[in-house]
């Protein structure tokens, strides 16, 4: 209408141009395998990383479980140590002639756990210092056990066991051992303070009316308790009967009750709950069935903790107060 005409540029009309190849710009198919081929081995990476994460987080969280686990009972049994109480023949008298009434039953094998029992002043907290006779409160004796007991579900698993007796139970049972001479624990009160459950029912089934204490776990998915009392620390650390400048008595001899401890090394192991789910029996939990080498370490040491993944080992020495 003005003399002019348009005309459409060359190549923006061939690119509108039906069926020609430049109107559908794309990929080849070596540059999409290729792509594919880059793609795949940063997925395999990401996915390599993302499981070594996972495997990590895991791992330490298993670990982390066993490890409070034992810890919490140990801050017990530390608590109830450092509140030991030697028991005078003589009330009037002090020194070494002390009947600190320990008791240790070293277990039957060596895998075994052991067994203790003691006196402690029930009303002292900790390394609290007593400045009189009434701040001492009443004598207790607590007692400490391994048993293979049930669990919700129908799994059993190993636990360690605490009684607290009562200041009554407590009193009968040192007046027959002074008086009489008998144990402080017998083997069936031993049995029955692992097995708690079998208590209460032969209790129920004796129509029992008076208060007595019981036993109830403190440490659950154990594997070992060991104990070892020390008779005196030395300051000879060639001794050849002193272990860290700490004398022991001979292997395998019975540690007199009338003895008092200069201190105690305990051993806890606790296994986690991944792997406790696995064990199926009492020897598997003692490392003694068919999962040895996963609780003892490849191959199976067990005097060697440091190759046992799936156990958290606490070692702890406590100082008895002298009185």
């Amino acid at each position: 209408m003005n003399g002019f005409t348009t005309t459409p540029d060359r190549d923006e009309s061939a690119w509108r141009r039906v069926g020609d190849t430049r109107a559908c710009p794309g990929f080849t198919l070596v540059e999409l395998m290729m792509a594919m081929a880059v793609s795949s081995i940063l997925l395999v990476m990401l996915a390599s990383m993302l499981e070594s994460s996972l495997n990590a987080y895991t791992g330490q969280q298993r670990r982390s479980s066993a490890s409070v686990e034992s810890r919490a009972g140990l801050e017990i049994l530390r608590a109830d140590l450092r509140s030991y109480c030697a028991m005078p023949d003589d009330p009037e008298s002090t020194g070494d002639d002390l009947a600190p009434r320990f008791l240790h039953v070293s277990s039957e094998t060596e895998l075994g756990s052991d067994r203790i029992a003691f006196l402690r002043r029930s009303r002292m907290a900790g390394a609290s210092i007593v400045s009189s006779a009434a701040d001492q409160g009443s004598l207790v004796l607590v007692a400490y056990a391994v048993g293979y007991t049930p669990d919700a579900g129908g799994r059993s698993s190993q636990k360690l066991y605490r009684r607290q007796y009562t200041t009554e139970e407590t009193y009968v049972k040192l007046r027959d051992h002074l008086q009489l001479g008998s144990s402080l624990i017998s083997n069936e009160e031993w049995k029955l303070l692992a097995n708690p459950s079998s208590a209460a029912t032969n209790a129920a089934a004796a129509g029992a009316t008076a208060v007595v204490s019981v036993s109830e776990p403190i440490v659950f998915q154990v594997i070992q308790f060991k104990v070892k009392p020390l008779v005196a620390l030395l300051a000879e650390a060639n001794d050849p009967q002193s272990l860290n400048g700490v004398a022991s008595l001979a292997e395998n001899a019975l540690w007199p009750v009338e003895r008092r401890p200069a201190a105690v090394d305990i051993l806890l192991r606790v296994t986690n709950r991944s792997t406790a789910a696995k064990l199926d029996s009492e020897a598997d939990w003692r490392g003694e069935g068919k999962f040895q080498t996963m609780l003892l370490g490849r191959p199976v040491t067990p005097e060697n903790y440091e190759d046992d993944p799936e156990v958290e080992t606490q070692q702890l020495r406590i100082h008895l107060p002298r009185f």
